[in-house]
């Protein structure tokens, strides 16, 4: 039985823990555990202070308002006939749910030993943000095992390691099993994992780069490897002494002399016959792969066998040598995909897939890697998709490279949007392909059903006159062909002009652009504000295919803006759709949500120029993202009452469309950032910021609820990168300040 915590007096709480209860619950000797209590305590309305004490020593104190779940996690590592925990609220603070684990030291341990082994710990608990700045982790370490022995000797040799006492004696006894565990493993792979051919066409590249390149493959810490080099008829002297040197000098590179020039595809294609190995990795004649590149890719195939296209990220090597702009990309992102080839670097794919699909198209030369992904797209499962969040591929900028811009090789662009015409066509998608103004990006332009949905646009609103009235004119510019209603909900406002202004609303008004007028209706919502309880009574009051949660402090600027939107949310497999959200001056507020931002979620892009095209062109295309604003955000009508709409319980102000964009992704749909959709958000001018002391916890109640209700997938957000800071909105790299 879980113990009960005994109420003293009024505001007190005292929680006994016997060393034989810790003993039947763990089944060890208390002398090594570590503690793990759940509470879920209710405050009152006002703010209520609640400290958590344990044998006199404080342990946590939190303010509080309304529900809220806490967390405590400690080490016990005394001898005590039974540990204490008192619990001190006001009158007002009430303990509704109590839920305590004892962990055995070495599950503790090992959740401690994980974090210190992480690459980087991106998250924003202070005890991690302490540990890492303590162990000083080096983001630019090239090799697992170099950094496990960096770690290692670190915590050795660090306070942390005394502060835990005899934990962090047996931390240190876990670090040296897992430093030998992994040789053992590296030894394992290099004996029994998978040969990776590493295809290189070959054109009349400089001679010292082509060194370079077939140089960084022959250092591989992983030996299990074919270099397959063709050279496409460079008729250059040099060039053949080069290849023909490096086939003499190892067994494991074979070269191929073609005696007709046949591009890109044909050369790679005869480089993937050569091919004896489970898998290919392609790699161009003057980029490098990092030393442990392969490595990292077996060592993923061996941790899942299933896997069939394997990518990481990249940097560049500026003709200085220096490599600069890291590219840390997101997770398998087919939205983004059909934007532009982020994947390009490294690129893996399983041999006998490769075979089956015929290799690669001599139609797209010039693009045919992006084709390639394309194609792949198709016939895998994103569970055979494996992203590798590290730098394995260095990528040479040089005038005649995609490097440097698309700019040095033009008829890439046409090769690409080629490419992506096709991969529309062969889905059999209702899109089509245009070419933005940045060479190599691209952006869907999704056809409206036929007759096009109708459509319900829900704006809650207390008084604010002043951006109601510009909000609902601006609606007034639409071009969307189909019925749009606007449902005002009015939630107590009891300003004479603005309520004077709601009684005026006609019925219907018509539209310059388009023969359907927008309907009006408002709906009195007379209860306390919850902005989540506010939208689930009006949608069910809708019946229309596609509703759209709308600010009343917002501007639509694109007169397009629902065929946008609409288009992409009648796609099956698509969930929440948000566009882009300029401040009044000009600037992002929205691009999309970063989940784990400041420990909860962050605006992606915020503060930035409205043209500014974001990190690696991100802010400017079309792309999957965990979470969208309900600022302003279309979704099916009756998808969100599959997943329960809002939630108005635990989010009834801050987080709910966080939550609900988590929930309709847990539930098998994307949620899409759409750059192509803008509109000004003058942000809480309705209801204000949070800047009171009772907002201010409320919000950050809010936030621990949806800490505790989403925790793993706000520490990994696989529309970000764990290279990215965790608290920054700007895509910045990680820093020891994360």
């Amino acid at each position: 039985m879980q113990p009960v915590p005994e109420r003293l007096s009024p505001g007190l709480w005292s929680l006994r823990l016997p060393a034989s209860f810790i003993k039947d619950l763990s089944g060890i000797c208390p002398t090594a555990i570590w503690i793990q209590l759940h509470l879920q305590v209710h405050a009152a309305d006002e703010p209520t202070n609640l400290k958590l004490s344990q044998q006199g020593q404080t342990k946590l104190r939190r303010r509080l308002i309304g529900d809220v779940p806490v967390e405590l996690l400690w080490p016990a590592t005394w001898m005590q006939p039974c540990l204490e925990l008192t619990i001190e609220g006001g009158d007002r603070l009430e303990v509704r749910q109590l839920q305590l684990r004892v962990l055995h030291a070495a599950t503790a341990e090992r959740k401690l030993l994980n974090m210190l082994q992480s690459q980087y710990l991106g998250t924003p608990i202070k005890q991690e943000r302490n540990v890492r700045r303590e162990l000083r982790l080096d983001a630019s370490w090239p090799n697992r095992q170099e950094r496990l022995e960096h770690i290692f000797r670190s915590f050795c040799q660090s306070p942390v390691c005394n502060e835990l006492g005899p934990h962090g004696q047996l931390v240190k006894q876990r670090l040296a099993e897992d430093r030998s565990a992994l040789i053992l493993g590296s030894s394992q792979r290099q004996s029994s994992g998978p040969t990776i051919s590493v295809v290189v066409p070959v054109y009349r590249p400089d001679p010292l780069h082509l060194q370079a390149c077939i140089g960084s493959i022959r250092s591989q810490s992983y030996r299990r490897w074919q270099l397959c080099l063709v050279d496409d008829h460079s008729q250059d002297p040099l060039t053949t002494a080069l290849l023909q040197e490096a086939a003499a000098s190892d067994p494991r590179i074979q070269i191929r002399l073609r005696s007709n020039n046949g591009h890109i595809a044909a050369a790679t294609n005869e480089g993937i016959a050569m091919a004896t190995g489970e898998f290919i990795a392609f790699v161009d004649n003057d980029d490098m792969l990092a030393p442990d590149a392969l490595e990292q890719v077996a060592a993923a195939i061996a941790a899942d066998p299933q896997l069939q296209l394997i990518y990481s990220d990249e940097d560049f090597i500026a003709p200085s040598g220096q490599r600069v702009n890291p590219h840390h990309k997101p997770d398998w992102n087919q939205e983004l995909l059909r934007s532009h080839n982020y994947i390009t670097h490294l690129t893996v794919v399983k041999t006998a897939t490769l075979h089956r699909m015929g290799g690669l198209r001599s139609v797209c030369d010039g693009a045919q890697d992006y084709d390639l992904v394309l194609r792949l797209s198709e016939v895998l499962r994103p569970e055979e998709i494996h992203h590798i969040p590290r730098v394995l591929y260095h990528w040479r900028i040089s005038p005649n490279s995609t490097a440097s811009g698309g700019e040095a090789k033009t008829y890439t662009v046409d090769a690409g949007q080629r490419a992506l015409q096709d991969h529309i066509e062969r889905c059999n998608l209702l899109a089509q392909v245009e070419c933005l103004d940045r060479p190599n990006f691209y952006r869907l332009r999704w056809a409206l059903p036929d007759p096009a949905p109708t459509v319900s646009i829900i704006i809650p609103t207390h008084n604010g006159l002043s951006v109601l009235r510009p909000c609902l004119e601006s609606l007034q510019s639409s071009t969307y062909p189909g019925p749009v209603e606007v449902v005002v909900i009015d939630n107590n406002s009891n300003d004479l002009a603005t309520l004077a202004y709601l009684e005026a609303l006609p019925a219907a008004i018509n539209r310059p652009h388009t023969s359907a007028p927008i309907q009006y209706r408002v709906l009195p919502y007379p209860g306390r504000f919850n902005y989540s309880a506010i939208n689930n009574y009006a949608v069910e009051k809708c019946d229309s295919e596609i509703v759209v949660l709308l600010n009343n402090d917002t501007s639509v600027i694109s007169p397009d803006w629902l065929e946008e939107m609409v288009s992409l949310a009648m796609r099956p497999e698509v969930g929440c759709v948000g566009p882009k959200l300029l401040y009044g001056d000009g600037t992002i507020q929205h691009a999309g949500v970063i989940t784990g931002i400041g420990g909860s979620a962050g605006h992606a892009f915020k503060g930035q120029s409205s043209d500014s095209r974001g990190y690696f062109n991100r802010a400017m295309v079309s792309q999957e993202m965990s979470a969208v604003t309900a600022a302003c955000l279309a979704i099916r009508r009756q998808t969100y009452l599959d997943v329960g709409g809002l939630d108005a319980e635990t989010f009834p102000v801050a987080f709910n469309d966080i939550d609900l964009c988590l929930r309709v992704r847990a539930a098998g749909y994307r949620n899409i950032f759409t750059p192509h959709v803008q509109l000004y958000h003058f942000e809480s001018k309705s209801r204000g910021y949070e800047d009171t002391p009772v907002k201010a916890l409320r919000f950050k109640r809010d936030r621990e609820w949806l800490r505790h209700r989403w925790l793993p997938q706000l520490l990994q957000d696989p529309a970000y990168n764990p290279n990215l800071s965790n608290s920054r909105e700007d895509f910045q790299l990680i820093s020891m300040k994360d």
